[in-house]
This record gives C-alpha cells, sequence and structure tokens, in this order.
C-alpha cells in the first residue's frame, strides 16, 4: 500500500481505473482499522467499502491474502453471514466489498441468544464441507498454533519486545508497571498450564486434522446488526485454527464482551462440527494463555515499530487518548484474570 498521505487519492483512483467510477463523490475514511485503510466510497447513491492493506513485513501473515480467500470461500458457503466481495485487486492490495446496511452491536447489552445462534451457525457452515474446502483456504490463521505452548511462547515473545522509552515520559512508570504485571501473570500461567499437561488434564497439541475454517478476531465487535441478523467481516486473521482458540478468542475480545453465560449455547449450536466436550476442556485451559496475549495486544503500543505504524493509521484518537485506551484495556485484562 501506498504512503498513507496519498491513500485516499490511491483509492480514488483505484475507483476509476479498476470499477469505472467517474468518481466517487465522496471518500470517507472510517476509524478503527488498526492494521489497514477503511474507506466508504459513495457515487451517485451507490456505496461500497474500499479496504487497503500494507505489504506484510517480517514474515507476517499476509493479511490481504488471508481477507480475500476467507471472503472469497465465505460467499459461497456462508453468504447470508459476509458481505459480498465485489472485487480483489492483488497488485494494489485493495479489496471492495458491499456496504453493510446495520447498526454495530457497541457493548455486551446488544448481544442476545439470538446473535449467539447466528454466529454458531456461521461456524457450522463455514466447515460444513471443511475436506472440500482446505484446497482453496490453506493459511492458517493468525497464531494458528498446534500447541499450548507455542501460545504462552507467543505471549512472552510479544511482551520481551516492549519498553516505555518511545512513549511520552509521564505516561512511562504506568507502562512499566502494567507490564510487570503481564510478566508476572505469565509465568504463573505457565506452570499451571505445565502442570495440566503433565498431570495428564490436557494434552499439549492438537492434531492438524481437527482444525476448524475460523474467521479469527471474531466476535460482534466485528459484526453489523443486520435485518437477518448479525453479520461478520474483517477477515485479515482468518484460516484453519485450534476450535478452542476459536471459542476462547470469542469471549475474550474487549470490545464488545460476550458473557460467559452464553458459552454452552455457543458450544452447542456448533456440535456437528467440533468434539464440543474435548473443546471445552481444551479452551478452559487456553483462557487464562489468551487474556494475557489480548493484553499484550493492548500493550502493542510499548513496541516502537507498531506504536509508530498505529499513529500513522489511527486518524480518529490522539496518540494521548491511544495510550490512554490501550492501558485501561490491559488494566481490565489483567485483572480479570487475577
Amino acid at each position: 500500500m501506498p504512503g498513507l498521505e496519498n491513500i485516499r487519492q490511491t483509492v480514488s483512483d483505484w475507483c476509476q481505473s479498476i470499477l469505472g467510477w467517474t468518481g466517487p463523490d465522496t471518500i470517507e475514511q472510517l476509524a478503527g482499522g488498526a492494521n489497514n485503510a477503511v474507506f466508504r466510497c459513495e457515487r451517485r447513491g451507490e456505496s461500497i467499502i474500499v479496504k487497503a492493506f500494507p505489504e506484510p513485513t517480517d514474515g507476517r501473515p499476509d493479511r490481504f491474502g488471508a481477507e480475500c480467500t476467507f471472503l472469497t470461500y465465505a460467499n459461497s458457503a456462508a453468504p447470508d453471514y459476509v458481505p459480498k466481495l465485489i472485487f480483489a485487486d492483488t497488485s494494489a492490495r485493495i479489496l471492495a466489498m458491499e456496504l453493510l446496511s446495520g447498526t454495530p452491536y457497541r457493548s455486551s447489552q446488544d448481544v442476545s441468544a439470538s446473535d449467539i445462534n447466528r454466529a454458531a451457525n456461521f461456524l457450522r457452515a463455514l466447515n460444513s464441507s471443511a475436506t472440500s474446502a482446505r484446497p482453496d483456504t490453506s493459511q492458517r490463521a493468525a497464531d494458528g498454533f498446534l500447541t499450548l505452548s507455542e501460545h504462552i511462547e507467543n505471549v512472552a515473545a510479544r511482551a520481551e519486545g516492549m519498553s516505555s522509552e518511545h512513549i511520552p515520559q509521564e505516561h512511562r512508570a504506568e507502562a512499566l508497571s502494567i507490564l510487570d504485571g503481564l510478566k508476572t501473570s505469565l509465568a504463573e500461567t505457565k506452570k499451571q498450564v505445565a502442570q495440566a499437561i503433565g498431570g495428564g488434564a490436557i494434552e499439549d497439541a492438537w492434531p492438524e486434522d481437527g482444525l476448524i475454517l475460523s474467521p479469527s478476531d471474531f466476535g460482534f465487535h466485528n459484526a453489523f446488526k443486520c435485518g437477518a441478523g448479525a453479520v461478520f467481516f474483517d477477515f485479515e486473521f482468518a484460516g484453519w485454527d485450534d476450535p478452542a482458540k476459536t471459542i476462547a478468542d470469542f469471549f475474550l475480545q474487549p470490545r464488545v464482551p460476550v458473557a460467559a453465560a452464553y458459552r454452552e449455547t455457543l458450544l452447542d449450536g456448533v456440535k456437528e462440527c467440533i468434539p464440543v466436550e474435548v473443546v471445552k476442556a481444551r479452551a478452559d485451559t487456553l483462557t487464562p494463555v489468551l487474556r494475557l496475549k489480548w493484553a499484550a495486544i493492548a500493550l502493542s503500543v510499548l513496541q516502537p515499530e507498531r506504536w509508530a505504524a498505529l499513529n500513522q493509521i489511527t486518524f480518529d484518537k490522539s496518540p494521548e487518548m491511544l495510550i490512554r485506551e490501550r492501558f485501561q484495556t490491559a488494566r481490565n485484562l489483567l485483572s480479570t484474570g487475577a
């Protein structure tokens, strides 16, 4: 993706050259994209969403490829649950998709049992023909590790790259305090997981042939309430994943939390495509680890390169606001797991 200072003009040019638009009349950059730039483009009353992705760096997964591949498959396997993909430009790393007509979920109070059933139906539709889907959707989900040990190592690696030297002086003491809390909790959680594995309560590894196709970053923070029910979007981390991670993350994601009381509803809805009892026990063990990962994601402002990238692409929040929000999210997650 070109420099962000030119991205609005790039999107306008792309709409004209690729989609044949002579406008668009308006281009509105939407808030919330931390890994890409998202725009609502309108011409003569016709509106679409255009999403532009940067090139992958440092060996990281290709987010454009993941979203394009997943959305192409989901348009066929679960068309009522995702936006329609209009065009994918591999060279420009830009996707165009339909603009959803609905309202966002703002808090846990917006989520009902029917929404949970809708999410379960989406997962089931994605995995009802898993064997035939696999050749076209070979990419592993982001952090789609097969072992619990790798998940712990991932959190440790995220924390290891953090410091407070690049953020404003007035936030450094708080940053170090929260980071110390993360590392202390991780050490204790690592011991507990090792005891569970050593005692035979849980297997460290999940079999590769037991993976499911997951939207990843799956929850109502990435959904609109539409006429037929929840419609999900944002699949740049999607791919094949441990079903226990999919279930655990669904309830852990901090932007629109889902009450734990709904877990049985979700599990009952996906029992046709995953071994529920085994997955439930594995999710119980994995949840404390992934809670710490969500805290580490919030604290990614303490990674110098990530801090620079966030400040470049997050146009709707000041650096001060970004730090305060991220620190509060991390504190909430760490206190919940205490």
